[in-house]
């Protein structure tokens, strides 16, 4: 019976979490013969492959919930991808946005003209 070995600060919140909460799936976790190390690379693959544009992000819970099922599931077996399953190799897509052209003369815009002025108001009688 091999011994759960944390390695990494990632690994360590792991084990903390799986001994706090659930140690009985640690023993079942060290008799399958899987490791924490192996459990953090399987799960970023999962994310990596769910990932959008090369990013992808998980709270807490989630990480630990996938580690869990990662010691509980018999199907999942030793996971041997290495960190290089994880590591993002493509680069994301940037979409450029074109500025607006301008025109090369602006245009001339006219102001309106005034009214001619007249000596009488409009709408009233002049007596002179």
């Amino acid at each position: 019976m091999a011994e759960l070995i944390a390695n990494t600060n990632a690994e360590q919140k792991i084990l903390k979490y799986l001994q706090e909460n659930l140690p009985g799936l640690i023993t079942k976790a060290e008799e399958s013969g899987k490791n924490i190390s192996d459990c953090l690379n399987w799960i970023m693959s999962q994310f990596k492959s769910k990932a959008q544009n090369g990013c992808a992000a998980a709270t807490s819970e989630e990480v630990f919930g996938m580690a869990v099922h990662y010691f509980q599931e018999d199907d999942i077996k030793k996971y041997s991808g290495g960190r290089s399953a994880y590591v993002a190799t493509a680069k994301p897509k940037v979409e450029t946005v074109k500025a607006p052209q301008r025109d090369p003369e602006p245009k001339k815009v006219e102001k309106p003209k005034p009214a001619p002025k007249s000596n009488e108001m409009e709408g009233q009688l002049s007596l002179f």
